[in-house]
């Protein structure tokens, strides 16, 4: 039975109704509403991996000066905006790199200006945002969905052992699988190691020093979350199976932080 949902909806003074109507045998299924296609066709090849950079440009400007105006937090309101709008599970995984930059970086962090460009970026992504994450907030709390009544997703099923991480070629994804960080990620990985070299061998360069060793820590940390000895199932079990540890599982897959370390 096809359940004409957009008449249904119109006529009872909601606009727009975001339902994929024609999903589940007729049903339906609020597919755009938890998986918005704002940017599904401008930036389809890409996706969400567009507006990583944009994230790390703004935190990179707001360490970086003394008191960040909006020209240089704005981007990172710009990036966290367009991530929301194209994969909202990439933002969890972000904001929890963005909390052990933060932690890492604590004394810097504490200044009343960044914690202010922060904040203001928290604002114009929050205003950006709010007319997909209040019909997602809604859904999510008072809706029962397949993804909140499916089976609990042990991270540590989908992990892999290092030596298959940095594989040249892999077959792909097959089911609980990642594909490998492939020859142009190693490629970098091995640019890096030569710039820092570089780098190191001239004074004057203490800050490019810097910001490779942090983005390589971080490389290195997302790294371990998808390998088999990242204790995924002890963490699960101390946040409690029915509790935080099953909403820890809605990242699904741990090989989704390999993005994160690209």
């Amino acid at each position: 039975m096809d359940l004409d949902l957009k008449n249904f909806s119109a006529q009872n003074g909601n606009f727009i109704i975001r339902m994929g109507t024609s999903l589940d045998n007729g049903y339906s299924y609020p597919t755009p509403i938890y998986y918005c296609d704002f940017f599904l066709y401008p930036v389809a090849f890409l996706y969400y991996m567009t507006f990583l950079p944009l994230i790390v440009v703004g935190v990179y400007l707001i360490y970086n000066s003394k008191k960040p105006r909006i020209n240089e937090w704005i981007y990172l309101a710009l990036g966290m905006s367009g991530i929301i709008l194209s994969h909202v599970l990439t933002c969890e995984i972000v904001v929890v790199n963005l909390i052990i930059l933060c932690i890492v970086l604590l004394k810097r962090t504490l200044k009343k200006e960044r914690i202010m460009a922060f904040i203001k970026a928290a604002i114009m992504c929050l205003v950006l945002t709010i007319w997909y994450l209040l019909p997602f907030i809604d859904y999510f709390v008072s809706q029962e969905t397949i993804v909140q009544a499916g089976d609990l997703r042990l991270l540590d099923n989908s992990s892999q052992e290092i030596i298959d991480i940095f594989q040249l070629f892999a077959p792909g994804n097959e089911g609980w699988k990642c594909i490998t960080l492939g020859v142009a990620l190693i490629l970098s990985l091995g640019i890096t190691l030569y710039r820092l070299y570089k780098y190191s061998s001239k004074e004057g360069n203490e800050k490019a020093i810097f910001c490779i060793k942090i983005f390589s820590a971080f490389g290195i940390v997302n790294t371990l979350f998808i390998c088999k000895f990242f204790p995924w199932g002890s963490i699960q079990q101390i946040l409690g199976i029915d509790g935080l540890g099953y909403q820890v599982g809605s990242i699904q897959f741990s090989w989704r932080f390999d993005f994160r370390l690209s």
